[in-house]
């Protein structure tokens, strides 16, 4: 099974996709939240991306900002660009331009 992932993932990526855009996490929990069940929070921190090493992708997160949560507290969000295995070089440019043009629209 997961060998057909990884190529219905391959054949995506050369045929349609130049690279994949998530949200690097669901959701900010509370230190008490962890505690009451770790491995359910550890495992939907990886809703969109756990599958990145399976099916032979590389990934990089970026700070996006911030999402105010429903108290009112500004937390950090971050994106994660997703591409095939190998093309690390060519992901870390696109997060450095990406930080850049954040950087810069932050600075008008």
């Amino acid at each position: 099974m997961l060998q057909s992932y990884k190529r219905q993932t391959a054949w995506a990526f050369r045929d349609h996709i130049d690279v994949l855009v998530v949200p690097s996490a669901p959701q900010h929990w509370t230190v008490a939240e962890y505690a009451a069940d770790p491995i359910a929070r550890n495992k939907a921190n990886g809703k969109y991306a756990q599958f990145v090493n399976q099916v032979d992708l590389c990934a990089v997160a970026v700070p996006f900002g911030t999402w105010t949560n429903p108290k009112g507290n500004a937390l950090p969000f971050s994106i994660t660009f997703i591409a095939p295995a190998g093309r690390d070089t060519e992901l870390m440019r696109l997060a450095e331009t990406f930080l850049e043009a954040a950087a810069a629209r932050g600075s008008k």
